[in-house]
């Protein structure tokens, strides 16, 4: 009885570990997807802070209480936003002083966010 009893944890332990083993490349791929995500936001950002900085007429500084989006896509995948990407898209939002979150730093007349979503895909 006692042998059995080991043998039934030992198979019960080595089930556990191989279950651990056997998800991580999924989580690994799952967090892959999330770091392109993050990063194609921030390019968004940047871009937008270039394009704004640079007197960009479609990028204009809102006013106060004003704001507008705009959809950055590349629907190239070759050249493009990783396939994750849903739609290939980043969404950025500016948004006038007033609607910033608080505190609001002197001299900043706009915010930018961006959005990204993503999906995992095996």
């Amino acid at each position: 009885m006692v042998v059995l009893g080991i043998i039934l944890v030992a198979v019960f332990l080595a089930n556990v570990v191989l279950n651990i083993i056997g998800s991580h490349p999924r989580l690994t791929h799952h967090q892959i997807s999330r770091i392109q995500a993050y990063y194609a936001a921030w390019a968004g950002i940047s871009y937008a802070y270039d394009r704004i900085t640079a007197g960009d007429a479609s990028w204009p500084v809102p006013a106060p209480t004003g704001s507008y989006t705009r959809t950055i896509t590349d629907n190239d995948p070759a050249t493009g936003f990783p396939r994750q990407i849903v739609n290939q898209q980043v969404v950025v939002v500016v948004q006038g002083r007033n609607l910033c979150p608080s505190p609001v730093p002197t001299g900043v007349n706009a915010c930018i966010n961006a959005t990204v979503n993503y999906q995992y895909t095996p």
